[in-house]
């Protein structure tokens, strides 16, 4: 998967230094965030993330933003397919005693409501 990737791209800032080792690590690691984020949510089937449901919910708090928007996507992507079953989990977290868990799964559930409501549009127009 490394090797596939482009190199870091280099500034014209950046040509004038040489790179540090914390630079180029910092550069791969956006890399494959972005890779992630965009790439796996969606190649993976839903029932394959809904077998690792819970634990995914209990990252939810996830201090790295390009985690939680990775886990935001993959929980949507879940709620839009199962939502019945995993509905339970998210109410729970909705009543937690911890408001920034309460915070983003309500975020998340928005979110899940505003998609549903534009798949439901789209059906009634084709």
């Amino acid at each position: 998967l490394l090797a596939s990737l482009p190199s870091p791209k280099t500034t014209s800032r950046s040509k004038n230094k040489p790179q540090t080792l914390h630079s180029v690590v910092s550069a791969r690691h956006q890399e494959l965030s972005k890779l992630f984020i965009d790439k796996y949510p969606s190649s993976i089937k839903p029932y394959q993330w809904y077998t690792c449901f819970t634990q995914l919910v209990s990252r939810i708090c996830h201090i790295n933003s390009s985690v939680w928007e990775a886990l935001k996507k993959i929980i949507v992507i879940v709620l839009q397919n199962y939502l019945p079953q995993a509905l339970w989990l998210c109410i729970s977290l909705a009543f937690a005693e911890s408001r920034p868990r309460q915070d983003k799964i309500k975020e998340i559930l928005a979110q899940v409501e505003t998609n549903k409501s534009k798949a439901e549009a789209q059906k009634i127009i084709a």
